[in-house]
């Protein structure tokens, strides 16, 4: 049982008190076992004395006066003995109640604080317990919402990275929205958080179309015999890539088409400039802001 340290001198003290108390017990009782003894040997001796066997045996030489004076004599003080053991019988047992009486007050005191610090002890356990539980349950539940939070963006990212595949394949979007597989994670690919890589896939685009394009004016400005012995003598509107169907037609030019001339070219690299350099400025701009 543990003890606090502000009361450990208190309790040697009281764990002394209480031996001693138990040596003064055991040395009454000691004492009392003696006395016993002793008032057995007094009654022995008183019935002898009253049969006169000892002195009869011992005394035969006193007349019938001095051996009656001397039986009366011993009888008495043989009454006063028993009389003050009895005294003594008396206050050794009221001495011994209190004894006990003290020793009993002293346990129960010993007791009760034992008890009470053994609560406290307890209460801190559970109290230290409870907070520790508390504080795991806290860190979990913060690392599944982050883990959460990590897998709906790798998730995001991966539908977006598709849909950028796609449409470099020439491949229609999927409208459909999110995958049925894909529905418990909550994704939905709207508001400001897939602007940036948008903005982004679609610049890449646009730098890719434009250099294509500038390629193919720059092919059709050349003759046919002119034209470097690797590349094939194909004419330049038949390897003109074909537009996705998705992206804006903002153009009125149309690829793969027979009617494709170097001014329609011209003036759609003219809008496809335009188109980057105004998204570079809404770039610029939401930088500064």
């Amino acid at each position: 049982m543990a003890i606090q340290d502000g009361n450990e001198q208190d309790m040697m003290k009281l764990w002394i008190l209480v031996v001693d108390l138990s040596d003064v017990i055991s040395r009454v009782k000691a004492q009392a076992a003696a006395l016993s003894s002793q008032t057995q040997l007094l009654k022995t001796q008183a019935a002898h004395a009253e049969t006169g066997f000892v002195l009869r045996r011992f005394n035969q030489h006193l007349s019938k006066d001095e051996y009656d004076a001397e039986l009366e004599r011993m009888c008495t003080a043989m009454a006063d003995e028993n009389l003050n053991l009895q005294i003594d019988n008396k206050q050794l047992g009221t001495l011994l109640k209190e004894y006990e009486q003290t020793l009993e007050h002293t346990m129960t005191t010993f007791r009760k604080r034992a008890h009470e610090v053994q609560e406290h002890e307890l209460s801190l356990m559970r109290q230290y317990e409870t907070a520790l539980i508390e504080s795991e349950s806290a860190a979990l539940i913060e690392q599944l919402k982050t883990d959460t939070s990590i897998s709906l963006v790798v998730a995001n990212a991966s539908k977006l990275l598709r849909s950028v595949l796609r449409l470099l394949g020439g491949e229609e979007p999927d409208t459909a929205g999110t995958p049925p597989e894909y529905d418990f994670l909550g994704l939905h690919v709207t508001g400001e958080m897939d602007t940036s890589l948008d903005r982004e896939c679609e610049l890449h685009r646009l730098q890719k179309e434009n250099e294509e394009l500038r390629l193919l004016l720059e092919l059709s400005k050349l003759d046919p015999p002119n034209l470097p012995p690797m590349l094939p003598k194909v004419p330049p509107e038949s390897i003109v890539p074909r537009r996705p169907k998705n992206l804006p037609r903002d153009s009125h030019m149309s690829y793969g088409d027979s009617a494709t001339t170097t001014e329609d070219v011209e003036q759609h690299m003219e809008s496809l400039q335009l188109r980057l350099d105004r998204r570079d400025g809404d770039d610029e701009l939401e930088i500064l802001s």
